[in-house]
């Protein structure tokens, strides 16, 4: 009797440890949605933040938040995205980088470490931890983007750690290419 006892014992702990793994991986592949975010080209600023250049030319994944692209000079660990080319170089294409930006020579960068992937074939609606992983382990990587258009999709490593991202470019200002909005999706850490 003791043993058919420890026996069922032994199954019901079993049975919810699976139960608890099963719930814990789903939860682990879900991802966050945040919407309407803008990136500005540092000049841009002064239509989205007078008196504040740079407030809005870069933006920290990790914190969720912008970061100023152009203060502190150089390259900045928390600068996921920054602004890269656009007006203020030979050409008017507006992209973005973690590396060094064009704009002022390469003088404002990155953390160097964030890396994109331009995908095509992506359910972004369905976007998961894991699909964003694939294809990003899919692609080939870069720190830079050099031009953005409406409906483009990238995935992104975040600081070479197991973070993702899925960028949706969702508008481009066409008439002063300063400027581009978009949402993302992020999976848990």
């Amino acid at each position: 009797m003791k043993k058919i006892s420890i026996l069922l014992l032994l199954i019901v702990c079993i049975t919810a440890c699976e139960k608890d793994d099963v719930k814990k991986s789903s939860q682990v592949d879900t991802v966050t949605e945040i919407k309407g975010k803008q990136l500005y080209e540092h000049h841009g600023d002064e239509v989205c933040c007078p008196n504040e250049r740079g407030k809005q030319s870069a933006y920290n994944f990790i914190a969720h938040d912008y970061i100023n692209g152009v203060e502190p000079l150089g390259n900045n660990p928390n600068r996921d995205m920054l602004e890269h080319n656009g007006l203020e170089t030979t050409t008017t294409a507006f992209g973005f980088t973690s590396g060094a930006s064009s704009i002022w020579g390469g003088l404002h960068g990155g953390n160097g470490t964030t890396k994109y992937v331009k995908v095509s074939n992506f359910n972004y609606d369905n976007a998961t931890k894991t699909s964003i992983k694939n294809a990003y382990d899919q692609g080939s990587s870069s720190t830079t983007v050099n031009s953005v258009q409406n409906g483009d999709l990238y995935v992104a490593k975040i600081r070479n750690m197991e973070y993702y991202v899925v960028l949706k470019i969702t508008g481009v200002n066409t008439t002063t290419k300063n400027d581009f909005t978009f949402d993302y999706k992020y999976s848990a850490r």
